[in-house]
């Protein structure tokens, strides 16, 4: 984590928040279906596995106006 970024995430959640959202030390999680959902209008069955991409979440620019731009200086003091 850049200097700054620590820094700030120490005494600034939001901080911390944003270097989360720029780069997730997971970015994606596995997981199997253990009964049957549909989800979104799509059906998964039990055993199916599923991937969950947080990674593309972090980076929607239909939730942040900048979604590849890090820059946790212009975050207020």
């Amino acid at each position: 984590m850049h200097g700054l970024a620590a820094r700030r995430s120490e005494r600034d959640p939001e901080a911390l928040r944003e270097v989360l959202r720029y780069d997730m030390p997971t970015q994606f999680l596995r997981r199997t279906v253990v009964s049957g959902i549909e989800v979104g209008g799509k059906k998964f069955a039990p055993g199916q596995d599923v991937l969950f991409l947080s990674a593309s979440g972090n980076r929607d620019d239909r939730e942040f106006a900048n979604p590849n731009t890090f820059d946790v200086r212009l975050m207020p003091d």
